[in-house]
C-alpha cells in the first residue's frame, strides 16, 4: 500500500498544528530510525519470522546464522546504523545482537560455507562489527581463518560434467566467498591460500571461451533444457564470478590467467544481451540461456529488473571488469544500462517486493553506486526516484513497515536481509549517509 509519509514537525499557524514537509533525506532517515527501532529487541526478529512462517505459502525460513534471513541480518543493520549515525545508541543495540548471533553459533555450529547461508555471512557481519568497534578484531580474524581453512579444503567441482549454482555463485558459492576474503588482509596465510584456491577454481570454470564450464548440468537444470543452461544473473549466474574475479584483481590477486578469464567472461556475457528494450531504451539480459549458448541472445526477453537477475546487476559486474582491466568499453556498456529510463523498472517492482534481491531497494543501491560515475545524471535521478518510492510505500501500520510479496496475494513481514526489511533499511541508510557500507561486498556490487 502506497502512501505519502512526510515527517510531521510541531508547528503552528493561527493556533493550529500543521505538517511540515522535510527533505527526502530526513524523511528516509526518519523511516529507517522508526522501522529499525522495532527490531532493537533481539527477540523481535525471531518473533516476526514466526509470524511470516505461519503465513508463508512457499516455505519461508529464518535461519539463526544465515545472512540472507537470520540473526546476522539484524546485527548487520544495527552495526551499520551505529557506524552511520553515531551517538544515537545504535551501538548498544548492535552489541546485543552480535552477542545473540555469537550464542547462536555456539548452540548450533555453522556448517555451511556460503555468504548468505553459511560462515561467510557470519564473518562479514563481524567484519562490519570491527569497523564499528575495533574490539571485534580478534573474533573477526578467527572467523576469517576458520572460513579460509574450510574453503581451502573444500572439494570444489570443476565443471567437466556441468555444475550446480552453489559451486560458483554469489549467494552460497565460490564467488561470494572470494569477494569477501580478498578484503581479509590481515588474517594470515590461510586466507591467502583460500583466495588462490577460489581464483583458480573460478578461472578454470571460465574456460574455454566458446563453451565455459559455468553450464548448469542437465539433471539440475529445472528449465527443460536437455543440455543444461547458463545462468546470467549476479546472484546465481555468470555475472557473480565475473564481479568476484574483478574485485580480486583490483585487490592485487591473480595474473595473466585471471585477466584472460575476466576478459573472456565479460565479452561472453556482453554478447548475450538483448536488443534495446523499448520501455527504457537500453540493452538488457535474459535470466538464462540454453546450453550450448547461441552466439548472441538478441530478441530474448530480459530478466526482471533487480540485483539478482536484472540487467542493472549484470551491468555492475561489467563495470567491475572494466575497472579491473582498464577497459572503457565495458564501463560504457555498464553506464548505458545504468542510465536507462528508471520508470518502467520501478513500475515493475511496485507493490511487489521492496527488498534488495529483486525489489526496489536493490535497484536503489545499484543506482546510488553508479551515480557518481554517470555524467548524464540519470542514475542519480533514478536513485532519487527509488528512494521516494520506498518512502511512499512505508506503512507504519504493519509490523515492520515493509512487506515482501512472496507470491501474489501473500505478503510476509520478513525481517531478513535479502528479501526483508533489514535490506530495505540498509539500502535507504546508505543512500542518505556518507558512511560506505560493508554489506555491499556480500552482493559483489562494491
Amino acid at each position: 500500500m502506497e502512501r505519502d509519509v512526510p515527517a510531521v514537525v510541531p508547528a503552528t499557524h493561527c493556533g493550529r498544528d500543521v505538517p511540515v514537509r522535510t527533505s527526502p533525506r530526513d524523511t528516509a532517515l526518519g523511516i529507517v530510525r522508526e522501522a529499525a527501532g522495532r527490531l532493537r529487541d533481539p527477540q523481535a526478529a525471531p518473533r516476526y519470522a514466526d509470524l511470516a512462517r505461519s503465513r508463508s505459502a512457499g516455505g519461508f525460513e529464518f535461519w539463526p546464522t544465515a545472512l540472507s534471513s537470520g540473526l546476522p541480518s539484524v546485527a548487520l543493520l544495527m552495526t551499520e546504523l551505529a557506524r552511520a549515525l553515531p551517538g544515537e545508541g545504535w551501538d548498544a543495540a548492535a552489541h546485543t545482537h552480535l552477542k545473540s548471533l555469537a550464542e547462536a553459533t555456539r548452540a548450533r555450529p555453522v556448517t555451511g560455507l556460503g555468504m548468505h547461508g553459511g560462515l561467510g555471512g557470519v564473518a562479514l557481519t563481524f567484519a562490519a562489527a570491527e569497523a564499528m568497534d575495533p574490539r571485534y578484531r580478534t573474533v573477526r580474524r578467527s572467523l576469517d581463518r576458520a572460513l579460509a581453512e574450510r574453503v581451502r579444503d573444500h572439494p570444489w567441482r570443476h565443471g567437466e560434467d556441468g555444475v550446480q549454482d552453489h559451486d560458483y555463485d554469489a549467494v552460497n558459492g565460490a564467488a561470494g566467498l572470494l569477494g569477501y576474503l580478498v578484503t581479509a588482509t590481515d588474517a594470515g596465510p590461510a586466507v591467502a591460500e583460500a583466495v588462490t584456491v577460489l581464483v583458480d577454481h573460478l578461472v578454470r570454470l571460465a574456460g574455454p571461451p566458446d563453451a565455459p564450464r559455468w553450464r548448469i548440468a542437465a539433471h539440475a537444470d529445472g528449465h527443460g533444457h536437455p543440455g543444461g543452461h547458463y545462468d546470467l544473473g549476479l546472484a546465481h549466474g555468470v555475472a557473480g564470478p565475473l564481479a568476484a574475479l574483478a574485485l580480486a584483481r583490483r585487490a592485487g590477486h591473480g595474473g595473466p590467467a585471471l585477466d584472460r578469464a575476466l576478459g573472456d567472461t565479460a565479452d561472453w556475457l556482453h554478447a548475450r544481451r538483448t536488443e534495446p528494450v523499448a520501455a527504457f531504451g537500453a540493452p538488457d539480459w535474459p535470466a538464462t540461456v540454453p546450453a550450448p549458448a547461441p552466439a548472441t541472445d538478441a530478441g530474448q526477453p530480459p530478466g526482471r529488473p533487480g540485483w539478482c537477475y536484472g540487467g542493472l546487476g549484470i551491468a555492475r559486474a561489467l563495470w567491475h571488469a572494466g575497472t579491473a582491466l582498464g577497459r572503457d568499453d565495458l564501463k560504457r556498456h555498464a553506464l548505458r544500462r545504468a542510465a536507462a529510463d528508471h520508470r518502467p523498472q520501478l513500475d515493475h517492482t511496485a507493490g511487489d517486493s521492496p527488498g534488495l534481491c529483486h525489489g526496489t531497494a536493490g535497484l536503489l543501491r545499484l543506482w546510488t553506486l553508479f551515480a557518481p560515475d554517470d555524467p548524464s545524471g540519470r542514475a542519480r535521478a533514478a536513485a532519487d526516484a527509488a528512494l521516494a518510492r520506498l518512502a511512499a510505500e512505508y506503512d507504519p501500520s504493519t509490523p515492520l513497515g515493509y512487506r515482501d510479496e512472496e507470491r501474489p496475494g501473500v505478503h510476509l513481514d520478513d525481517p531478513g536481509f535479502l528479501t526483508g526489511v533489514c535490506g530495505v533499511l540498509l539500502s535507504m541508510l546508505a543512500a542518505v549517509t556518507d558512511t560506505a557500507p560493508l554489506w555491499d561486498r556480500s552482493l559483489l556490487i562494491d
